[in-house]
Formats: structure tokens, C-alpha cells, sequence
């Protein structure tokens, strides 16, 4: 029997069975996390090709086109996806499941060809607004192309999660970076095309692999459209469009006030320290939720105790943490080394853009109770609440204090998620997390963070002295009451784990 959602819950400590599941679904689930982090790194392993070949107005073109591409798409592919695996393993046969994939397929495709066309009929228009000049209108058509290579990657890739195929998802992730690498270097390095060559790497292997990833998944389904499909994930998926949107505002928005407020460079130097930031979503947040996404509604429907929820919290957070604290702290000396002089002063950027996004990550992580009790309307009243606080500061501070004040506004919009969210999901589950540990070591953190702003200017120096302050760091936060001694041993129970399924295991490739 589950919990009941509508009382607090004890949150004791994890039985050692719910333990172990949890940490053996972990280890299973790890592949596919390695293989979406593997989609979304080219753009931080290109860092510092694009820094030395492109200038930071350059730079902040790229990422406005990224924005413009991201409203675009999410208004005309209708998140299709969010309803896939429910209809999928809903079906009671393989025809059943092979239509819901084939319909999927058909509908994202053409809504996003929708897309296309009519950012191809808006092109100057959307120039205009984006760049603040017409000039940019055939970047924004020959990018736009990417709206529909993306469709055809996107939904066959989670048809190879549906049939449980991780070590084939890892190889394409893999094969699809390796040709994007590869074409940026011989666009961008070698001939010169500076921007186009970003966009006409992204458009030539997006449709390589999306042609033959989309061939290979109708190969298997046959071209089939089912109606009474296209209206169950339609229906399914249109609410959830309004909150996107206004997310989509929050986390990407910010690049066209600072162009609009301050120009194009500091776009390029605000893009720059995002990306940095973005490595705690794409190496530790997304693998994690690819496990805890349904691990998290399994351990409730089951009944089993809930003090899991607190494991994985203190292991996600201080994951979050420490990583996000040598992200702050050395980033002026990866900067240094890895890019052009131009994009230095993006690294003053980096701490509060870290903070935003470990703020972000655990807030979500608190919004359990919502999803459990079926009050997800609430997610619509939380990004309203975002982008307010998000606005507030983009209007109110750009114009003060540059792009800095745009990093405030996420940051701000982060802690009025976990505010809200948090307050009204405990409502339903009480999960008992530890909040005053958290906070404990995040304090820490950014005292670490500050001591390392205050050492010598000297490369050398400045990186020796940000190393004994790191490492004196992360001591302090193991032996912190966050990690303690539930994370601990969650932490050893994993790692045991997978030395145990991949180390003796030389046959796990056959995915």
C-alpha cells in the first residue's frame, strides 16, 4: 500500500532492500545518463575552438539562434515526448507499442516542419527582434533547419529506452558527437566560416544521424499513423506547453535582455559562463534523473520507506556541490587556458550562474509532493512565479550592472521554485529533507569560492592556492552533516555496485 499523499511521512532511515534496489536501478540507468550528457558536450568540448576562432559577439549570435530555435520548437513540437513511455508500455501489444513510436515520430516531425516554415515566413521579423538588425535573416533560416534534424533524432532515441537498449543509446550519443566535433573543427578551424560553419555543422549531422536513426526506428515500426495515438499524446502533452514556455522564458530569455540592454559581446561572455555552468546539469543532473525520474514514483507506489528520498538528496546535493564549487573557483584559470583574452571576464559570471543551477536542481528534486497528489496545474503558478522574480531583475538590474545581474535574476527565480514548490508539494508528501544541511554546505562552498577571489592574481599562485582550498573543501563537506552517514554509505553502496556489474560483467556491451 503507497502513503497516503495528503499526510506528512516519516522519512527514517532506508531499509537496506530499498537501498539496494535504488542503487542497482542507479547503476543500470547510468548508461543512458552517459549517453544524453554525451549529446549535450559538444558544445562545451568546442569551448575552446569557439573561443579562439569566434569573438564573443560571434559567440552570443550562436547562443541567441540556440533561444530563438528553443521557442520555436517547443510551441510546434508540442512535447510530443512527455507522453511517449505512458502510452508505450500503456499498449498491451507490440503493435500497439510500435504505433504509438511510428505516430510519435509523425507528429513531431511535422509539427516542426510547421515550425520551419513558418520561422522561414517570419525570418526577417524574428532577426530583427533577436539581433536588433535584419542582417542576421539567413542564420536564423539555415538554423532553423535544425528544428526538424532534431525530431528525427530525438524520438528514436527513446524508443531505444523503451526497449531497454543502453549500450546502443551510449554508441549513437557517442557516434553523433564524434561527427558534430568533427565538423565543427574542419568548418570553423580549418575553412574559416566562422558562425555558418557552427550552423552548417549542426544542420549536416543532425540530418545524418537523424535520417538514419529515424530509418532505423520506422524500419522496425512500419509507417503507421494512428489517430486515436496522435490525440492521446496531443492531449497529453498540450497543458504541459504553458509551463514550458514560461520556463523556457527563464532559463534562456536572459541572453536577449543583456543583447537588448547591453549588446551582443556581453551575450557571448554571459553564454560562455552558462555553458561552464550547464556541466552540473549535463554531468550530474541528467544522468541522475534519466535513474530517479520513475525510481522516484516507484519507491511511493510501493510502499517502501521513504527515507530514500533523503539518500538521494544528500547524494545529489553534494554531488551538485562540490562539483559547482571547483566550477566557481577554477574558472578564471580554465578560462585562461582554454580561451581567448576577449572571454576572460565571463568567469566573474560563473558563481552565481552555478549557485542558480544547484538552487534549480534540488528545488525540483522538493517538488515530489505535487506530482504525487496530481497537482501539477501547480507547475504552471511556479514558473509564473519565476519568471516574475526572473523579470524583476532583468529589467531592474541589466541596465546597473550588466550580465551580472541577469545571473541574479536565475538565481532569484531558483529560489522562488524552491520556495514555492516546496511549500506547497510538503502539503501533500512531507519529505523530511535536510534543508539545514544543505544550506550548511553551500555556505561552505562559497566561503571557498571567496577565499579563492582573494589569493594572487599570478596564474601559478592563484591555481596552487585554489587547489589546498579545494581540497580542505571537500573534507569539510564529506564530513559534513549533508553527506553524513547515510550518503556515505549510499555513496560506497553504489560504487561497490557497479565495480560489481561492469567489473566482473565483460559481456554487458550486448545492449
Amino acid at each position: 500500500m503507497s502513503p497516503d499523499p495528503g499526510q506528512p511521512v516519516s522519512t527514517g532511515a532506508a531499509n537496506p532492500a530499498g537501498k539496494g534496489a535504488a542503487v542497482r536501478a542507479a547503476s543500470r540507468a547510468g548508461l543512458y545518463g552517459l549517453g544524453a550528457a554525451l549529446q549535450s558536450l559538444v558544445g562545451f568540448l568546442m569551448l575552446p575552438i569557439y573561443t579562439r576562432y569566434l569573438s564573443p559577439a560571434d559567440y552570443g549570435v550562436v547562443s541567441l539562434l540556440a533561444v530563438l530555435n528553443g521557442f520555436v520548437g517547443l510551441f510546434f513540437g508540442m512535447q510530443v515526448v512527455t507522453g511517449l513511455f505512458r502510452h508505450y508500455f500503456a499498449e498491451k501489444d507490440e503493435a500497439g507499442r510500435k504505433a504509438v513510436i511510428s505516430t510519435a515520430i509523425g507528429l513531431a516531425v511535422v509539427g516542426k516542419l510547421l515550425g520551419l516554415l513558418t520561422l522561414w515566413a517570419f525570418a526577417g521579423p524574428a532577426a530583427s527582434f533577436m539581433f536588433g538588425e535584419p542582417g542576421y535573416t539567413q542564420y536564423v533560416m539555415l538554423f532553423g533547419i535544425t528544428l526538424v534534424t532534431d525530431a528525427l533524432v530525438f524520438i528514436p532515441m527513446q524508443y531505444l529506452r523503451a526497449l531497454d537498449r543502453p549500450v546502443v543509446f551510449v554508441l549513437v550519443s557517442a557516434a553523433k558527437l564524434l561527427l558534430q566535433l568533427v565538423l565543427n573543427i574542419w568548418l570553423v578551424v580549418f575553412l574559416g566560416m566562422g558562425v555558418m560553419g557552427v550552423i552548417i555543422s549542426g544542420v549536416v549531422g543532425g540530418s545524418a544521424i537523424g535520417l538514419l536513426m529515424s530509418g532505423w526506428a520506422l524500419s522496425r515500426t512500419g509507417l503507421r499513423f494512428d489517430r486515436a495515438t496522435a490525440g492521446k499524446l496531443f492531449n497529453y502533452s498540450w497543458p504541459l506547453v504553458v509551463a514550458s514556455f514560461i520556463s523556457l522564458y527563464v532559463t534562456m530569455g536572459d541572453r536577449y535582455f543583456v543583447r537588448r540592454f547591453i549588446g551582443l559581446d556581453a551575450v557571448g561572455l554571459y553564454a560562455l559562463a552558462y555553458r561552464l555552468a550547464m556541466v552540473l546539469q549535463v554531468l550530474i543532473a541528467k544522468p541522475f534523473n534519466q535513474y530517479w525520474g520513475a525510481e522516484r514514483f516507484r519507491v511511493f507506489q510501493e510502499g517502501a520507506d521513504l527515507g530514500i528520498y533523503r539518500i538521494n538528496f544528500r547524494f545529489l546535493s553534494a554531488l551538485l556541490i562540490a562539483v559547482g564549487c571547483g566550477l566557481a573557483l577554477f574558472a578564471p584559470e580554465f578560462l585562461k587556458v582554454m580561451s581567448d583574452k576577449a572571454f576572460w571576464p565571463a568567469a566573474a559570471l560563473v558563481p552565481v550562474l552555478v549557485l542558480a543551477k544547484i538552487v534549480d536542481q534540488v528545488g525540483r528534486f522538493n517538488a515530489l509532493g505535487l506530482f504525487v497528489a496530481d497537482k501539477t496545474p501547480e507547475q504552471i503558478r511556479v514558473s509564473i512565479l519565476e519568471a516574475l522574480a526572473a523579470s524583476g531583475f532583468f529589467v531592474g538590474l541589466i541596465p546597473l550592472i550588466g550580465a551580472q545581474g541577469a545571473a541574479l535574476g536565475l538565481l532569484a527565480a531558483a529560489l522562488a521554485r524552491l520556495w514555492w514548490s516546496g511549500r506547497k508539494a510538503s502539503e501533500h508528501l512531507n519529505l523530511g529533507l535536510p534543508w539545514r544541511d544543505f544550506w550548511l554546505a553551500v555556505g561552505i562552498a562559497g566561503l571557498a569560492v571567496g577565499a579563492g577571489m582573494l589569493g594572487p592574481s599570478d596564474f601559478w599562485e592563484s591555481l596552487a592556492l585554489k587547489s589546498g582550498i579545494y581540497v580542505a573543501f571537500t573534507v569539510l563537506l564529506f564530513a559534513s552533516p549533508l553527506v553524513g552517514r547515510e550518503g556515505r554509505s549510499g555513496l560506497v553502496g553504489l560504487l561497490r555496485e557497479a565495480r560489481a556489474r561492469f567489473g566482473s560483467r565483460p559481456g554487458v556491451g550486448a545492449g
